[in-house]
């Protein structure tokens, strides 16, 4: 092994044929194999299988179209993979072909526009459990009627020293084929706006300032397959503040136009958005094109991870100008208590394009 440790192959068993199959234990890699027959060790290799399913297979939970959510295995292999796991308690026969995928139907579900829905559950195969919540995103004309969408409540308030949850905010989706459109209209009684606040403006850095919204994408809804970690070349995140914009991550320019994907100025300047003061707070609406949504496809079915978060900074009682002057807190609809949406896209719920 890359510690310089000889081992021997293990349990060799001789077939009828005269071939000796053997088991050979993984170990960080790299590991060395050396043989006298190089050629008979390259063909074994080619036709080696994993006795682990957790290292031959990926897992995913998917919602669908018709409400359902089920269980997504993929061979990862070049070698059929047949065996038996069980999803949230239920048993699942899998027989797969090399490099092939199969569908496991889980639970039902609805399709109600804006209507959060879950699923949790074991996976064999896994060492953590699965949590998703996903929702339907309603087809709309050339402008949704917002007044025909129900609102979601963002519930998940993530607060910081001596804040106190004070902010109240709901969402409303809806999407044809040329724009995905995000309201949010929030309740904010001490909203401070970014010009009475004192602090130095950095356009760069709009998530400073009370009320600025992120919304997040994962373009390809696949946060929780890829395990508990931070952003990839799918994810992306756009700050608001007021009528100002920033995209603070950009998918790779491969999964978008290539030499010709959206610049940032781009983004600044025709990214279509409007921000609204209303009596309790503030409102706002976002249309974003095609063009900015890839590697999202608009179309009905579609399944990407979509975050919104809001900041909330108010000023700390007896506090003097400067530093400790506010405190702060974030209200998003992460899917996991007391956390934000920030580098954490398996957190964000699933968005499904209804018809």
């Amino acid at each position: 092994d890359m510690f310089g440790n000889k081992r021997s192959p293990s349990d060799v068993v001789r077939g009828a044929n005269g071939v000796k199959t053997v088991k050979v234990p993984l170990t960080p890699a790299p590991l060395f194999l050396v043989s006298r027959d190089a050629d008979g060790l390259l063909r074994a290799l080619r036709g080696a299988v994993a006795d682990d399913p957790s290292t031959a297979l990926s897992a995913d939970v998917r919602p669908s179209l018709d409400g359902a959510v089920s269980l997504v295995l993929q061979n990862e292999t070049k070698a059929r993979q047949k065996g038996v796991l069980t999803a949230g308690g239920k048993e699942v026969a899998y027989d797969i072909v090399p490099r092939g995928r199969q569908v496991f139907p889980l639970a039902a579900g609805g399709t109600e526009p804006m209507k959060e829905q879950s699923w949790s559950g074991e996976l064999s195969i896994l060492p953590r459990p699965w949590n998703v919540k996903w929702f339907f995103v309603p087809k709309c004309g050339a402008k949704p009627d917002w007044s025909a969408i129900p609102a979601q409540p963002l519930l998940t308030e993530k607060l910081e020293r001596d804040a106190k949850g004070a902010l109240k905010a709901e969402c409303k989706l809806a999407w044809n084929k040329d724009f995905l459109f995000v309201r949010v209209e929030a309740e904010d009684a001490e909203f401070i706006p970014a010009a009475e606040d004192g602090k130095r403006f950095v356009p760069s850095a709009l998530y400073a300032h009370d009320g600025c919204l992120e919304v997040y994408f994962d373009g390809f809804g696949d946060a929780r397959a890829q395990g508990t970690k931070g952003y990839d070349l799918n994810d992306s995140r756009y700050d608001f503040l007021g009528n100002d914009v920033h995209r603070f991550l950009a998918v790779n320019w491969q999964l978008a136009q290539g030499t010709a994907s959206a610049t940032d100025q781009e983004i600044k300047e025709k990214l279509v958005r409007k921000f609204t003061r209303t009596e309790k707070g503030y409102v706002y609406e976002i249309a974003f094109a095609a063009r900015y949504m890839a590697p999202v496809d608009l179309k009905p079915g579609t399944v990407a991870g979509v975050g919104l978060c809001l900041h909330d900074y108010n000023r700390a009682k007896d506090a003097a100008p400067g530093k400790g002057a506010f405190t702060h807190a974030n209200l998003s609809n992460a899917t996991e208590p007391g956390v934000d949406c920030d580098k954490k896209p398996y957190v964000w719920p699933l968005m499904i394009l209804g018809e």
